[in-house]
């Protein structure tokens, strides 16, 4: 009998442990970022990734409602938003964050990213400028902030902004990709071709290590683009396609050199299947 009641008592103790701990802030944290996690994971099925960014768009809502300064729970809580092209509920998560803490480099970045989704240029440029103020060396946002430069008309100073997210990451394909790009754009030829050759060989690597990364193919597809080589950039983007069918850019990319050659119903096909993936500026 006394042993059946200690049982007893100790699971009581159990219960009420959980009940505890599931009112806390960083439970609530924890299972929406494994929430998210699934849901960044999850490339095949959309219904089961928009569920699972609703699972974690509801614990980070339970996280910044038990603790209202928790600027990671304001923050998170903000990406899954930009996630599901949210993005004016986004900002406002973002803006919180920043409150709760001014020094984020992290939280100005994406506040740049949304800013930038929605098209509001100059704003997002001095978002990445003080993100890039506390943490000069965050190649992502001199990645961005080389993007948002060549949307405002300023190539020169896009140039130098790729060149600075290379500085601080030279094997980024995406940054030498649009490097080239850009060096395309200004008549740089010859310099544009070997910026389009690094991010081949950079995605290459990529594949080697994983043959389906899917993001590895759709750049190495985009700079094969850069070069004239379509037929080899439409074989890229088709197994970026089978690898991940839930991911936009792929599509989008195929899109755009099927427009390019000429085969325009073909092209808004998949630009619609982008558009349905929401498929945003980047």
């Amino acid at each position: 009998m006394q042993k059946g009641i200690l049982a007893l008592a100790a699971l009581a103790i159990l219960c009420v442990s959980a009940m505890a701990q599931e009112n806390t802030a960083s439970y609530w944290l924890g299972k929406g970022n494994e929430s998210a996690r699934q849901a960044y994971n999850e490339t095949q099925n959309e219904t089961a990734r928009d569920l699972l960014f609703q699972e974690a768009l509801d614990a980070f809502n339970k996280t910044v409602e038990i603790d209202p300064q928790s600027m990671l729970g304001w923050q998170k809580k903000g990406n899954v938003l930009f996630d599901l092209a949210r993005y004016e509920e986004s900002l406002s998560c973002i803006n919180r964050s920043t409150e709760v803490v001014p020094q984020s480099a992290d939280a100005w970045y994406w506040k740049g990213c949304i800013l930038a989704e929605l098209g509001r240029w100059q704003e997002a440029l001095e978002a990445y400028n003080e993100s890039l103020r506390i943490d000069p060396q965050s190649a992502d946002a001199w990645y961005f902030k080389g993007f948002v430069f060549g949307e405002l008309g300023r190539y020169n100073q896009s140039l130098k902004a790729f060149n600075e997210s290379l500085k601080a990451n030279p094997q980024s394909s995406e940054a030498w990709l649009y490097k080239g790009s850009l060096l395309n754009w200004l008549g740089s030829k010859k310099e544009a071709k070997e910026a389009a050759d690094r991010a081949i060989e950079l995605a290459v690597k990529a594949i080697d290590l994983n043959p389906r990364d899917d993001e590895a193919w759709d750049t190495k597809g985009r700079a094969l683009d850069l070069l004239g080589r379509d037929d080899e950039a439409l074989q890229c983007f088709d197994r970026a396609i089978e690898i991940s069918p839930g991911q936009c850019m792929p599509w989008r990319s195929k899109g755009s050199v099927l427009k390019k050659i000429g085969r325009s119903v073909e092209a808004e096909a998949f630009f619609a299947k982008a558009r349905e993936l929401r498929c945003g500026t980047y």
